[in-house]
């Protein structure tokens, strides 16, 4: 099971990565770990996704079947879940939400007995055992579930003993967005019990709007309605309430930073566990000289809450944040709380008797350009180019700072420009931006530079010989004058002759690939007729044939010996072209998808590696029957097939494609599809026009 906790918990996908097995593995995991620790009961928590009730049951399964007892809370802001954790004994917490992304994603969050994020030697201690068997205790020794309903309106309470008694919000008229996410309940009751009067808007959750042009990451929504009613503040909360944006009465958007400034300001003392305050390494520069001249140190933790909250337990300070929003106030809470923050930041203002602009006027903000850029492989931002343009906006004397870094919770590159300068800081983020687009096709799984259409020769040598079949493709060595645009032409096509014709196709084809059908899963010793992957390496071959239908027919190839030359073939650079595929008893019971599940999981499991794999799907009951799937059926399947493998293994870049009586009248129809990347084909690649026609059909569309 190949999940990896982030900055906050492990989240994605609720289709591929959140997924309802991810869950059980997870709950029983944990429970295993929380045993351990000596933790019998588990809080869980939730926010209104759709997939939330889905993904609880499964979660909860996990934990009841290693005898942790389950207290089911319902929908509940994050910070919720953390104080009930706190407040109970032996009892640890945790929070199914995706926090501030779409609907189609999901989270596990986990809090420890005293309400805080596990550290890290605690989720790497869940993630060893994930993907052990899932057994139950006896019946009698499973842990019991029961509803917990008094959980809203506790929070409720305790967000407003927060508030000093000397601190009226009668006179506030405040608009407060929550985000059609978890606090939709408890934090407009919150607000309206301390006397403010409350317009509330995100407080109709669908399951499928959480976050959806509201919250705290679009807070032009109660900007606009602050201004309208003519409010005295707005307050913007996101997903799972963890995190605020505020506006005041002007309509000026207060984040993170502006929001630990005011503060820092309204609190009269500067000693001790007051004497500090952490933000990240987003925080403005403008943040840290403001805190400074207020006789404040600042440090800056990594870019997460739980890096902020490790900080602060380790300078025993009680204040810190995110420009984002994530705001600790460790004297009241253990983790961000976007409720609390904003009672606290609007308390501190009414005491002041100051309106946020006239406390903000004191600290001068550095102008920030922040963007970001959807990728699908992060490892983007370690590319050499990547590097040297930023040492080379680094070295521009008039930019303050510049940070490049992965999102910890989405398939984004965030780019921070910090510059007075805020024309050219726009600049060279604009710059940036065209280097990641210009460079995505090179980290993109399944645009690869190996070989992706095969011509599997099996036993057979083409009717005219190695010299006709070459001639055919008119690729023979004699061209001498158009090698470059013949080697960039062919750059996709792979062979894979029989073992014993190698060297004669090594000799005249000069521009694919060349293939073995297969490599022993031993590299030496005394074992005859098999041939090693030295061997292959040594006649040229740059990709080997794995796990063939008729290597499982005619010789009893299991998944695991499969899985056993995977591994030899990634050790010793070989690209693998792994097969699978269901028989036609198995596709007529509908049974597809399961058998493929099984294959891929007996072999791809724990897999991981930077280097490229090829899966080519050939359903046993197409290959040289004239029968096919349609395109469609393989297009869906192919989908199917990156998603369980990059549910279970850590592969970079994964190509699938067809094999199937693959042929001059229907490769076209198949390539088309945006799921399959090629084809291995048998048959029709005797014939080297014929073979030569159905890569030009794959180049054309591809």
């Amino acid at each position: 099971m190949n999940l990896k906790f982030g900055t906050d918990g492990i989240r994605g996908p609720v289709e591929t990565k959140v997924t309802p097995e991810a869950c059980l593995r997870i709950g029983h995991a944990a429970g295993i770990v929380f045993k351990e620790l000596g933790w019998d009961t588990v809080l869980i928590g939730k926010d209104t996704r759709v997939s939330g009730y889905m993904l609880e049951a499964a979660l909860q399964a996990g934990f009841l079947s290693v005898g942790i007892n389950v207290r089911l809370l319902g929908p509940l802001p994050t910070p919720g879940v953390a104080y009930l954790t706190k407040t109970s004994r032996n009892q640890c917490g945790v929070v199914i939400s995706a926090s501030h992304n779409d609907y189609q994603d999901n989270g596990i969050k986990i809090f420890d007995n005293s309400g805080v994020k596990i550290d890290r030697k605690i989720e790497m201690m869940i993630e060893n055992i994930l993907s052990e068997k899932i057994t139950s205790l006896p019946s009698v020794e499973i842990g019991k579930a029961k509803r917990f309903d008094e959980s809203g309106p506790r929070y409720v309470e305790f967000c407003k003993s927060t508030v000093p008694d000397e601190i009226s919000f009668s006179d506030l008229r405040i608009v407060l967005d929550c985000a059609n996410g978890a606090s939709y309940k408890v934090s407009p009751d919150v607000f309206r019990e301390l006397g403010a009067e409350t317009i509330v808007v995100g407080d109709q959750p669908d399951g499928f709007n959480i976050n959806q042009d509201c919250g705290s990451t679009n807070p032009e929504l109660v900007k606009k309605l602050v201004k309208e009613h003519r409010a005295d503040f707005g307050v913007s909360l996101d997903g799972d309430a963890d995190r605020v944006t505020i506006v005041d009465r002007e309509s000026n958007i207060l984040d993170g930073d502006d929001i630990l400034y005011i503060l820092g300001f309204a609190n009269p003392n500067r000693l001790g566990p007051w004497s500090g305050i952490v933000g990240t390494q987003m925080s403005n520069v403008g943040l840290e000289d403001g805190l400074n001249k207020l006789g404040y140190s600042f440090k800056r933790a990594d870019v997460g809450d739980k890096y902020v909250s490790d900080l602060l337990s380790k300078e025993g300070w009680l204040l810190g944040g995110e420009p984002s929003g994530h705001i600790i106030c460790r004297d009241l809470v253990s983790t961000g709380d976007g409720t609390i923050a904003a009672l606290k930041t609007i308390s501190s203002l009414v005491m002041l008797e100051k309106d946020p602009k006239d406390v903000l006027s004191n600290y001068n903000k550095i102008p920030q350009i922040n963007e970001s850029i959807s990728v699908i492989n992060k490892d983007i931002v370690s590319d050499a180019e990547v590097k040297t343009a930023i040492n080379d906006i680094k070295s521009d004397l008039t930019i303050n700072r510049i940070l490049v870094r992965p999102s910890g919770t989405e398939n984004k590159i965030r780019i921070m420009i910090e510059s007075e300068n805020k024309k050219t800081a726009k600049k060279y983020t604009n710059d940036l931006i065209k280097l990641f687009e210009s460079k995505t096709a090179l980290y993109t799984p399944n645009k690869m530079s190996h070989p992706l259409v095969i011509a599997n020769w099996k036993m057979n040598i083409p009717s005219g010989g190695i010299s006709g079949w070459i001639q055919s493709e008119m690729v023979s060595n004699n061209e001498e004058e158009d090698f470059d645009s013949k080697s960039s032409h062919f750059k996709f096509m792979g062979i894979a002759p029989p073992i014993s014709h190698l060297t004669e196709l090594k000799n005249l084809f000069k521009f694919g690939f060349l293939g073995a059908q297969d490599i022993s899963r031993f590299n030496d010793g005394a074992k005859t007729g098999d041939i090693s992957a030295d061997m292959v390496i040594d006649k040229g071959c740059t990709f080997s044939i794995l796990g063939h239908s008729e290597r499982r027919e005619f010789y009893n190839e299991t998944n695991s010996l499969v899985s056993e030359k995977l591994r030899i073939c990634l050790e010793k650079n070989i690209t693998p072209v792994v097969c699978i595929g269901e028989s036609l008893k198995d596709y007529n019971a509908g049974k597809t998808l399961e058998v493929l599940d099984m294959q891929l999981k007996e072999i791809f499991t724990s897999i991981s590696t930077k280097k490229t794999v090829v899966i080519a799907y050939e359903p046993v009951w197409a290959i040289g029957s004239g029968k096919t799937p349609t395109a469609d059926e393989v297009n869906n399947i192919h989908q199917h097939i990156k998603d369980i493998v990059q549910s279970i293994a850590e592969i970079e870049a994964i190509s699938v494609i067809y094999g199937g009586s693959v042929n001059c009248e229907n490769a076209k129809s198949f390539f088309q599809q945006t799921n399959i990347d090629g084809a291995l084909i048998g048959g029709a690649s005797l014939n080297g026009k014929d073979f030569l026609d159905i890569y030009n059909d794959f180049l054309e569309t591809f």
